[in-house]
């Protein structure tokens, strides 16, 4: 066997153990969702579902948003929850500051108040609080999270509003992403096995090649 294609069968090998483990997003985006509620809505890990825009004064409410995990997220308790919020009445040069809770079935919750200044006028601003939890959260179990305006902003709660939803990729998809491990195969345990199999076929390959050169 020529050194060329002996090569590229290892080059194909490598490719092959790559696509064998699954590679999940890190972190994962859940979108809010328009449920018909003033104050209550949904979550979904896909933007394409959110309904009509929905916009609240945030006054003295705490917004919150419940949905099913989409698969086995394998929340890490290092990096930060970051909340996505499509903000208008915040103004310019101001400081907003909102009380942010993330939890899940099976795993703590994270909490915490966090600002942002100075406002820039209406947009999307990103808030963060750390992710103190870890844990295996189900496929399918329940993801809730909650926004309130925080009474140490700048300017009047009652002046702010929070928007969500409406069509893919406009810029009231108000949303969380939480961080999660960068791998995770607890859905396709046939798959975990793949990436070692194939390495010890090509291992045996360059044996084969070796002895036959020999």
């Amino acid at each position: 066997m020529q050194k060329s294609t002996m090569i590229g069968l290892l080059a194909m090998v490598g490719l092959l153990a790559t696509m064998a483990t699954p590679a999940f997003a890190n972190p994962i985006t859940f979108f809010f969702v328009n449920s018909g509620g003033s104050t209550t809505g949904g979550l979904n890990a896909s933007d394409g579902s959110l309904g009509s825009i929905m916009t609240t004064t945030m006054s003295t409410n705490t917004f919150t948003f419940s949905g099913p995990a989409p698969r086995v997220i394998n929340k890490i308790a290092s990096g930060t929850d970051n909340f996505i919020l499509y903000l208008t009445g915040v103004g310019s040069g101001n400081k907003v500051c909102v009380d942010l809770t993330v939890a899940a079935t099976g795993v703590g919750t994270d909490s915490g108040t966090t600002c942002v200044s100075p406002t820039g006028g209406n947009g999307a601003y990103t808030f963060s609080i750390p992710s103190t939890n870890a844990g295996a959260i189900a496929s399918g179990a329940t993801v809730t999270v909650t926004v309130k305006c925080d009474a140490s902003s700048s300017i009047s709660c009652s002046g702010i509003n929070l928007s969500w939803a409406g069509a893919a990729g406009f810029p009231t998809n108000s949303n969380v992403q939480i961080p999660e491990a960068a791998f995770s195969t607890p859905e396709f345990p046939a798959l975990a096995i793949l990436p070692a199999a194939l390495a010890l076929a090509a291992l045996m390959l360059v044996r084969k090649v070796h002895i036959s050169v020999n």
